[in-house]
């Protein structure tokens, strides 16, 4: 299983260069939330999100839980 860790503080161009380094997300990906939504619901390997601060970046967090909730391989830890 793959962990990530995240943190809002880090502000999202660098969240999305992590998350796309850490899940080895497509080449394709745009580095935007519609992109990481399409990213996250088409893992095939399991992995575990944690995000951290998520209160500084509410959207973030609103499309990783809804990615979790249509991924069963995707499991999501948010920390305020």
């Amino acid at each position: 299983m793959r962990d990530v860790q995240i943190d809002c503080r880090d502000g999202m161009e660098a969240i999305h260069r992590q998350l796309a380094r850490a899940l080895e997300f497509p080449a394709w990906y745009g580095g935007n939330l519609d992109a990481l939504y399409d990213c996250l619901t088409d893992l095939s390997e399991p992995a575990r999100l944690t995000v951290l601060n998520a209160q500084l970046l509410p959207a973030l967090e609103r499309v990783v839980k809804d990615a979790a909730g249509e991924n069963p391989l995707l499991e999501i830890w948010v920390s305020q």
